[in-house]
């Protein structure tokens, strides 16, 4: 069970997704009342999609990210002594996870900690999550982007949402040769 706050993704789409449902519900209703089916169905129809996607929108944010990612790391099989590096660590949700994993090993957290990505994201948020957890002995996290990498390291494990692997004068930092590299 988690015990960290890892906010929201993308924390204006969950609210547009919201909005837009609801708006199309209220058009509804207002055809509804005037007599107007066809309308009526079709603004029912948008609310219902609408609705869907706040609903998958949520629960994707609050829960089934972290099951997924659970589920590719224990197909990792993890020996507990990796060095691992999470390359827009965020809140500190994939970090985390993999620090519970690790026996002998460190996970380092690079981000440039932006709201717009996820609520509430700020590095000081990063490091209470990873004290909540009980693994904050085992991560460390740092502000930076790839184009400006701070990091010297040879990461075993590279994770990534969707970030390159390499610094900004295109030196790898996937790590050694027989390391493994993810993008989530």
């Amino acid at each position: 069970m988690r015990r960290g706050d890892y906010g929201y993704d993308a924390p204006y789409a969950l609210v547009i997704f919201g909005l837009i449902s609801a708006a199309t519900a209220l058009g509804a209703a207002i055809f509804l009342r005037q007599g107007l089916m066809r309308p009526a169905t079709l603004m029912t129809l948008y609310s219902i999609f609408f609705l869907g996607n706040f609903g998958s929108f949520l629960y994707t944010t609050r829960r089934g990210k972290f099951l997924e990612w659970d589920r590719i790391l224990d197909r990792l099989r993890l020996r507990g002594d990796e060095a691992v590096l999470d390359m827009g660590c965020g809140r500190g949700a994939v970090m985390t996870a993999v620090a519970r994993r690790l026996t002998a090993g460190r996970v380092t957290g690079v981000d440039i900690w932006s709201t717009k990505d996820q609520s509430g994201n700020a590095r000081d948020v990063t490091i209470r999550n990873a004290s909540l957890e009980g693994v904050a002995g085992v991560c460390a996290s740092t502000p930076a982007t790839c184009a400006r990498f701070p990091i010297r390291m040879r990461p075993s494990i590279s994770w990534s949402r969707a970030s390159p692997f390499t610094t900004s004068d295109r030196t790898p930092i996937a790590g050694e040769p027989s390391s493994r590299a993810f993008v989530s």
